[in-house]
């Protein structure tokens, strides 16, 4: 049955960025795939800003300030600077009326914490659902810690935790809020939503491998960790880097290592690059690499073993037991050994042992896909 539009629940997310942004990474896959998942259950609107992340233009060809089709049920507004004040998204609020308000970030001035100090303004009856998106993780708050921590205690002191329902993508982001909010916080765990990939075999030569990096130049992906190891690698290993480059110190010290590296590692940094051109490179590589600090999901790594390939990556992502199911490695990062030893062992590997590791990568993912039921998780998460 068509129902008429207006008796589906209206959901309207807040988030910092939306396709067509891509430098940003997780986040924007997960709105992404979360709007196609519920376009035919829900009615959708997205209010986000008008550029990537770090970009000082807007997008070009994409009109600003108003609501735009973009798909089946889901409008997009794409708001300049100017417009990103608390009394436009007050007006804008008011007028959607939504059944439910999802906040994409957990420190997002414009698109977190304006709604928030709104509340009291909004209808009783309004849903708020935030979502951390990883950022309560010990390995994310290290970083500009003071601010974040004072944030956090703000937040808490004022009751807002108890106003809003909480979105844990994983258990151990649920831990991560009843640490930071207490345990009167209302918290639902569901999963992120990731794409479903198709296997392609590619050749594999013995004694050369292809390593793929995807994330960003911050000290939490943790690439100067990548460099140390491939320092002690005696294989012939081609890298490539795909990554928007966030610290610009973190990536000078990236630099000298690349200058260090033995001429067996030849190192190619292709920049950020759109999603569709992260899958052609992932189908060219042989392994996903990423000693990653912290990762609430990592859909770079999801969509590696969904395309099939296995990946190398740290103990600190939901992706664990690897090792066992002949899909990568989930090693501890005191253990650089450890990762030599798998890069190693890769390099070496004949295209038959190759073949059955990316058969085993790619059976992961579809084992997770059809686990859950994604759509049921997320209509019972906006359900007020």
């Amino acid at each position: 049955i068509n129902y008429p539009l207006s008796t589906k629940k209206r959901l309207l997310i807040l988030t910092d960025w939306f396709t067509p942004a891509f430098k940003a990474g997780g986040p924007v896959r997960s709105i992404h795939n979360l709007v196609h998942l519920l376009k035919d259950d829900m009615e959708i609107y997205v209010l986000t800003g008008d550029r990537d992340l770090g970009e000082k233009e807007s997008f070009q060809n994409i009109e600003t300030n108003t609501w735009i089709q973009f798909d089946k049920n889901i409008q997009v507004k794409y708001l300049t600077p100017e417009f990103q004040n608390r009394t436009e998204i007050f007006n804008i609020i008011q007028q959607l009326n939504p059944d439910t308000l999802y906040l994409n970030s957990m420190y997002s001035k414009v698109f977190t914490l304006i709604p928030l100090t709104l509340l009291k303004k909004l209808p009783h009856s309004l849903q708020v659902v935030l979502c951390p998106r990883g950022m309560l993780k010990e390995s994310a708050i290290q970083f500009k810690s003071i601010k974040k921590k004072f944030f956090l205690t703000g937040l808490k002191w004022s009751g807002l935790n108890r106003k809003v329902k909480f979105h844990a993508t994983d258990e151990q982001e649920k831990k991560d809020i009843l640490k930071w909010f207490g345990n009167d916080s209302k918290i639902e765990v569901v999963s992120n939503i990731p794409k479903s990939g198709k296997y392609i075999s590619i050749n594999k030569d013995k004694g050369i491998l292809n390593l793929l990096f995807v994330g960003r130049i911050h000290p939490i992906k943790n690439l100067i960790f990548v460099f140390e190891v491939l320092m002690q690698v005696k294989a012939n290993v081609n890298l490539d880097i795909i990554a928007n480059l966030e610290d610009e110190s973190y990536w000078s010290e990236c630099q000298r290592y690349i200058n260090d590296l033995p001429e067996n590692i030849v190192v190619n940094f292709l920049g950020p690059q759109p999603h569709s051109t992260i899958e052609k490179e992932i189908e060219k590589s042989h392994l996903f690499f990423l000693p990653t600090k912290g990762e609430n999901f990592g859909h770079a790594i999801f969509e590696s073993l969904a395309a099939g390939r296995p990946v190398l990556i740290s103990d600190q992502t939901p992706w664990r037991g690897l090792y066992a199911k002949n899909a990568g490695w989930d090693l501890p990062l005191k253990d650089q050994k450890a990762f030599v030893s798998a890069i190693e062992k890769m390099a070496v590997m004949d295209q038959e042992s190759f073949d059955q590791m990316c058969i085993a990568a790619h059976q992961l993912a579809e084992d997770y896909i059809h686990s859950q039921n994604f759509k049921a998780q997320y209509l019972a998460l906006f359900e007020a």
